[in-house]
């Protein structure tokens, strides 16, 4: 019986490890297109500053990403994060929309710094109206960027189930950084699939 138990004991203990989630680090090469802004967010360490936002460059478990930040009052910098879904922000479905609609599309510097600004806004707006320019979070003194964020943020759907594989790189001590890959598009996985079925079918015939 002691042994039985020791069994189950060492089993339980062996599935437990398993299930947590490892760290791993988040090297943090610097940003891509940006241009400041300056932020309102009361009672932050940034409110009335003027900073630069945009892409964040940055390198997960040896893959190349360019993501964007979500806290306000931190900073981004090489450090050990964790995994973590969409599904632990607030309005994570919209700021899903956000990376996945406009993200690969991106080639300005005013489009990167407008779609840093959308995804600060879903997150931490609090009067559940989003609007660039007012409420608690918002920006001035970029009258460019400030536009083309509200464009951004009037297409928002009511609702949003996201498509792409999306992560926050999440950090007790520095930046959230959000980060996603888009699916492959289905023609192309066919394409690839008969790539594989005819070599496959060239080899057989070889042989």
């Amino acid at each position: 019986m002691k042994y039985k138990t020791l069994i189950i004991v060492a089993a339980l203990g062996m599935f437990l490890t398993a299930s947590v989630a490892s760290a791993d680090v988040m090297t943090y090469n610097g940003m891509g297109l940006k241009n400041p802004v300056k932020v309102h967010a009361s009672g932050t360490s940034v409110d009335g500053k003027t900073i630069n936002i945009g892409q964040v460059d940055v390198t997960y478990q040896g893959e190349d990403y360019m993501g964007y930040r979500m806290d306000i009052a931190r900073y981004a910098d090489t450090v050990e994060v964790e995994e973590w879904s969409i599904e632990n922000f607030n309005n994570g479905d919209m700021m899903a929309f956000l990376f996945e609609t406009y993200s690969d599309s991106v080639s300005t510097k005013t489009e990167a710094a407008a779609l840093a600004v959308c995804i600060w806004e879903v997150v931490n707006e609090t009067d559940g109206t989003f609007d660039a320019g007012s409420g608690y979070f918002s920006i001035s003194n970029n009258a460019d960027v400030l536009t083309a964020a509200n464009v951004m943020l009037a297409a928002l759907p009511s609702t949003y189930t996201p498509q792409w594989d999306l992560t926050v790189l999440h950090s007790d001590s520095e930046q959230n950084v959000l980060i996603g890959m888009a699916p492959i598009p289905e023609p192309v996985t066919l394409a690839l699939l008969g790539v594989g079925g005819l070599g496959m079918l060239l080899h057989r015939r070889r042989s």
